[in-house]
């Protein structure tokens, strides 16, 4: 017969409780970083970047998890100025944007692509939300090892 001194249970999930939200946090900052570097750079499922013509949109990255921020895309060309201030509206969300007028307009709406994203066959709009359908798979399993190591 075996005899158990303490109620682990409890305990484990009172632990569980304790560590998850910063693990949690922590795993979605790996992955936001995983995912910006993605965008600009190309990642195994989805090679498509964004046109680089000065090197604004690169430079303009910024990563956060929740508020805080967690990380910023290298300056190209010496351009690029990153969001360095969010409020993010729910808790454990990566939010992942690139400070510049015309990123939203330009890469993510349905346009005639110009002459640098025709040149750059590999380019063009929809980068960021390509990345999100072909890479979450990816993702997912990153933040689940990340978890499943830290708690």
């Amino acid at each position: 017969m075996i005899k158990i001194k303490k109620d682990t249970l409890k305990m484990g999930i009172k632990l569980f409780k304790d560590k998850s939200p910063q693990v949690i946090d922590d795993a979605l900052a790996l992955a936001g970083l995983t995912l910006l570097n993605w965008v600009i750079q190309g990642s195994t499922k989805e090679s498509r970047q964004p046109p680089i013509d000065t090197g604004l949109l690169w430079g303009s990255g910024s990563v956060f998890v929740n508020s805080k921020l967690i990380g910023v895309s290298p300056e190209v060309n010496g351009q690029g100025t990153p969001n360095r201030d969010y409020t993010a509206m729910t808790a454990h969300t990566i939010t992942i944007g690139f400070n510049t007028s015309y990123a939203a307009v330009m890469h993510e709406g349905r346009y005639n692509l110009g002459k640098i994203s025709r040149e750059q066959k590999n380019s063009g709009n929809k980068f960021l939300e390509r990345h999100l359908i072909n890479d979450k798979e990816l993702l997912m399993e990153q933040i689940a090892k990340y978890m499943k190591d830290k708690l």
